[in-house]
């Protein structure tokens, strides 16, 4: 029962406000396409009229018009909301492929996925910190290399094959 819970509540938070969103668009729909056939059956009742038939016809293309433009607007807003970081994630991870790490993914205050956008910056900030962190360390190496280079290159004690020996550890400790 867990498993299937874990399976369909990916991300509760992100998830309810998505399902209530539709579940509140499809009421309002329900209802609007209730009143619409309402109206529709009460001018089917007077069919013999002339003008009722042309009544009964725009109301029916009205009902379909709204539900379809509702529909169409919701779907934009909603994909907007949801589409909108994930881009905006998606080119901050090729410029982070580029080796380009000053990105930040900023999002707005209703947009879906905020939670995502900031563990992503978070991410990157951590990346960028242990990166520095280990250019300075590979800088620290490199001078205490090249300091005991120099000491080495100063003893006249040393015969010339452990000198060459010992400078050869240190160029490839270098490099």
């Amino acid at each position: 029962m867990n498993n299937l819970r874990n399976k369909f509540l990916i991300d509760p938070e992100l998830q309810f406000s998505f399902v209530l969103s539709l579940i509140l668009a499809t009421t309002f729909q329900a209802l609007f396409v209730g009143w619409g056939f309402y109206k529709i059956i009460l001018v089917s009742k007077q069919w013999d009229r002339p003008d009722q038939t042309a009544t009964f016809f725009l109301l029916t293309g009205l009902t379909i018009l709204v539900v379809v433009v509702v529909n169409f607007g919701l779907g934009v807003y909603l994909s907007n909301k949801l589409a909108a970081p994930l881009v905006k994630i998606r080119k901050a991870i090729v410029e982070i492929i580029r080796g380009n790490l000053e990105q930040e993914v900023s999002t707005r205050k209703d947009d879906l996925l905020q939670a995502t956008a900031t563990d992503f910056n978070q991410m990157l900030q951590t990346l960028r910190r242990l990166l520095y962190r280990d250019h300075q360390f590979s800088e620290e190496v490199t001078r205490l290399l090249t300091d005991s280079q120099e000491w080495l290159s100063k003893r006249k004690e040393l015969q010339e094959g452990e000198r060459k020996a010992l400078e050869n550890i240190i160029l490839d400790a270098k490099s």
